[in-house]
Formats: C-alpha cells, sequence, structure tokens
C-alpha cells in the first residue's frame, strides 16, 4: 500500500511539473512584420478584376516570418469568405501552373491565416498567407 501512495504521490507532482509554453508560429505571422521583414519577394504577380472575381497580388517569399517557402495574396477590403476564398484559389491555380511548368518539384499549398491593415490611402487591406510545400516527383508516384 506504501508503494502505492508513493507511486500516486510521484504521479501528482509530475503532473504538476511547470510545462514550457509552446510558440505557435501562426502567432508572428502579421502585415505589419511581413512588410517590415519580407522586403524583396522572389515572385510578384499582378491579378486584374477582368481576369478573377477580385484584383490581388500573389507575392511569393522566401524565408519570411519563419516560413521557408510563403505565398501571400493581398487584396483591398474585408476579409469575407469570398475574398478568402478568392485568395485560396489563387494559391492553388499559382501551385498548379508551377506544377506543369517545373518539372522536378511538386508544390502544394497550405493556408495559415489571413490579416488586415489599413493602408497609407486609409483604405482597408487584407493579405492571406500560404505556406508552399516542396515533394519531389519520384517520392509522389
Amino acid at each position: 500500500m506504501k508503494y502505492y501512495s508513493v507511486l500516486f504521490l510521484m504521479l501528482m507532482l509530475v503532473s504538476c511539473a511547470v510545462t514550457k509554453p509552446t510558440v505557435n508560429k501562426l502567432d508572428s505571422i502579421n502585415v505589419a512584420d511581413a512588410m517590415e521583414k519580407c522586403s524583396h519577394p522572389g515572385e510578384v504577380h499582378t491579378i486584374l478584376p477582368l481576369q478573377f472575381p477580385m484584383a490581388a497580388q500573389v507575392v511569393r517569399h522566401a524565408d519570411c516570418l519563419g516560413i521557408s517557402n510563403m505565398l501571400m495574396v493581398m487584396y483591398t477590403g474585408e476579409a469575407t469568405e469570398k475574398s478568402v476564398t478568392a485568395a485560396k484559389l489563387l494559391m492553388l491555380m499559382y501551385v498548379e501552373f508551377q506544377n506543369i511548368n517545373f518539372t522536378d518539384i511538386i508544390l502544394s499549398g497550405v493556408y495559415l491565416k489571413t490579416d488586415t491593415f489599413k493602408s497609407k490611402d486609409n483604405s482597408l487591406v487584407s493579405v492571406t498567407f500560404f505556406e508552399l510545400l516542396e515533394s519531389n516527383k519520384e517520392v509522389i508516384k
């Protein structure tokens, strides 16, 4: 019985131990930091509203805010379900274009988050962030 009491006490002490808080990588992703720390994009594509339901810019960065391969879709206005869905569609179209035109890797995209900010002319701008993941084509076959 004494053995079980000591075991129970040890389990209680272990369960009450202070754990180190984990830092979520999404917490560090925001427009203000992206504008300050991710100044030289590898690619920028402008999407006109004649080509797509909304005007947008698709921007690709390497090593931005702890993400090794980041894609941002920027558009004016609030982040509504429609605009975020359109941003996801732009990401999918970008990935598909890259996968067709480059034979050695396959890209896929993961939605991270959407953030908004006020521009210099006081209009609302939304940015939807994605992480691009690369795989070798031989591995997927």
